[in-house]
């Protein structure tokens, strides 16, 4: 399953686990949620979780194209125990280079 698909299933108060592995954008796209759009907020009481089955076994690896881990315009999510790392890629585009995880208008996201 993609990360695309997956977010599209999440409401308030889901979980989504991550098994041991590396996520890439080659075979599951990266985590990129963009409320509104792919994705809903979550709620103060119940918070939308993505979360790493094992503490830091769920690896994304980023490949130089952007961040592996984005959030826009999203409140109330939590990420948790997640490893993840960006490519070391000297020429890469946009405003966030090199940036593992990139934050854009949100709110109770941690």
């Amino acid at each position: 399953m993609t990360f695309a698909h997956a977010l599209r299933l999440l409401q308030p108060g889901s979980t989504l686990i991550l098994l041991n592995g590396t996520y890439t954008n080659a075979n599951s796209g990266f985590l990129q949620v963009f409320c509104g759009t792919n994705a809903v907020d979550g709620a103060p009481d119940n918070p939308i979780t993505v979360r790493a089955q094992n503490e830091r076994q769920a690896f994304i690896k980023g490949d130089g194209t952007g961040a592996p881990i984005e959030w826009s315009a999203c409140s109330n999510w939590t990420l948790d125990g997640i490893h993840a790392e960006e490519a070391d890629a000297p020429h890469e585009m946009g405003d966030e280079r090199g940036s593992v995880i990139v934050l854009t208008r949100c709110a109770n996201v941690m």
